[in-house]
């Protein structure tokens, strides 16, 4: 989140209330992904380990 930060600081306010909506979809977006591949991967595994 540091980052995303530090990114606002060079930004105009007006850029940065307009994108912060923007930066937040995407990132619950690129998490329900992760969280997404990470149970299908996990399932896979489940399945590989049984006899």
């Amino acid at each position: 989140m540091g980052m995303v930060q530090e990114y606002g600081t060079y930004k105009e306010p007006g850029f940065r209330e307009a994108g912060s909506p923007f930066v937040t979809t995407v990132f619950i977006a690129l998490a329900t992904v992760f969280v997404a591949m990470t149970t299908v991967f996990m399932q896979g595994e489940l399945r590989t380990s049984e006899p």
